[in-house]
């Protein structure tokens, strides 16, 4: 097993226990126990989980990496709306995009219906049955494994469809946080097939609200320097907004 896909594995199983031992999951895995305590180290690292003697605990100040959709269809709903009318304004007649799984990229697609002559790419079944039925917008579906609590398809599949795309005008990526460090996202299964949007994309816009920006995440996706921008809401900070500008990463927040 891969160590992204173990660790990943490892958060998913903290999140339903108090702790977890080293011995226990050194048997689950298969793999020495220096192994997991270097998973276990590196999870810490990135503040997902603490180490404690023989085993470790989540980190309580970290939520829930990979919520259920419906978890997350029900938060933060006013700043998502305020992205999705956001992201329309920039998005002209004729063009080609791919939308990302998300319930934030779903916005976006509720605010697509007066456009005309839009190709739309994505594997986010919520946003095929949004737009089916509209005439002016094209809509081309990735197929793949379905996953019930993304609202869409992943893996092999998924990622060999994407890789045979070889432009669009704008792709538009959901996240898990945003950091000096780069763009990340709640799990690994999604990381291969959101790598070859961001390949596919002419200009490529992470979307987050503002409660992700400045927040880590589980795996790391790319760097600042492959997004032209990051589209969030009002409510972000100015002194976060100021950190990514000395960056060089342009913000837009209305």
């Amino acid at each position: 097993m891969l160590q992204e896909r173990r660790q990943s594995e490892i958060i998913q199983i903290l999140q339903q226990k108090e702790e977890i031992r080293v011995a226990e999951l050194s048997k689950l895995f298969g793999v020495s126990e220096n192994t997991i305590r270097r998973d276990l180290k590196e999870l810490e690292r990135k503040g997902l989980v603490k180490k404690v003697y023989g085993g470790a605990v989540i980190n309580e100040k970290f939520p829930t990496p990979d919520l259920p959709y419906r978890i997350r269809e029900n938060s933060m709903i006013k700043e998502k709306r305020e992205i999705g009318l956001i992201v329309s304004n920039l998005i002209q007649n004729g063009e080609s995009i791919i939308l990302d799984l998300g319930t934030t990229t779903l916005e976006i697609a509720r605010n697509l219906h007066d456009k005309a002559h839009l190709t739309v790419i994505t594997n986010n079944f919520s946003i095929v049955d949004e737009l089916k039925g509209n005439s002016n917008i094209q809509v081309i579906v990735a197929g793949g494994e379905y996953r019930e609590t993304a609202k869409g398809c992943v893996g092999y599949y998924t990622e060999e469809f994407f890789s045979k795309i070889y432009q669009v005008d704008k792709t538009f990526l959901s996240c898990g946080g945003i950091t000096p460090e780069g763009v990340m996202n709640p799990n690994h299964y999604e990381l291969k097939t959101k790598r070859e949007m961001i390949r596919a994309g002419r200009e490529v816009y992470v979307v987050a609200t503002s409660d992700k920006i400045g927040k880590i995440s589980f795996a790391s996706l790319c760097s600042l320097s492959e997004i032209d921008a990051i589209i969030t809401d009002k409510n972000i900070p100015e002194e976060k907004i100021q950190i990514f500008q000395k960056l060089g990463v342009k913000i837009i927040n209305g």
